[in-house]
């Protein structure tokens, strides 16, 4: 697994720069709500409801390519109990690298007041969490991908935005055989910096 988090990183910073024109640097807030599937062992699957708080910051290439760190803070609930078995809520803190491909329309193109941009990000997450009502911690670590729908605001210069996304992830766990989540998230992308051109 670090083999290929190695390679990500490495053709990410090798390819963006050879295929934009140019970069900025954007950041995005927002909020997540998500079920989660869990089984233990021979235990049944259950699901359970979490909310995250997100904060992306992201170098973004004229060509439709991003590269994002993200960082969350999630609250799951406990499950319902069912033949004997439940799952106990927890809280966590999320880390995560990953790479967006989205079309690579400029706010130029586009006169209307709004216009829609689909895009995909797929990266890598770690995560350390805590039982609820418990000191008991422990580290997950999972393969994330959420297609997305921005809606950019052109009066802005695309300097501003709003993302609809679908975030699904596949945890792994030491105590689990299963865990894995799919929800939808609402985000705002604000630019920190203005565009830079790309010199090779």
């Amino acid at each position: 697994m670090n083999r290929i988090v190695s390679c990500l990183v490495f053709f990410v910073i090798s390819i963006l720069p050879l295929t934009a024109e140019g970069w900025s640097l954007n950041q995005k807030t927002g909020l997540s709500g998500s079920v989660y599937f869990t089984r233990s062992g021979d235990a049944v699957l259950l699901p359970q409801t979490g909310e995250s708080f997100i904060y992306r910051l992201s170098a973004d290439w004229s060509g439709g390519f991003s590269l994002i760190v993200s960082a969350g803070v999630n609250l799951v609930q406990p499950s319902l109990v069912y033949s004997g078995y439940f799952y106990r809520g927890y809280t966590g803190l999320d880390a995560a690298l990953s790479l967006t491909v989205s079309a690579a329309d400029t706010a130029a193109d586009h006169p209307a007041s709004v216009f829609l941009r689909p895009g995909i990000a797929a990266g890598f997450g770690i995560s350390s969490n805590k039982y609820q009502f418990s000191e008991h911690y422990f580290f997950s670590a999972g393969l994330q991908a959420e297609p997305f729908l921005d809606f950019v605001f052109p009066e802005r210069g695309g300097a501003l935005s709003l993302s609809l996304g679908l975030p699904l992830a596949w945890y792994f766990r030491k105590e689990t055989a299963v865990h894995f989540s799919a929800g939808i998230g609402i985000m705002l992308k604000t630019r920190i910096s203005p565009r830079q051109e790309t010199s090779l």
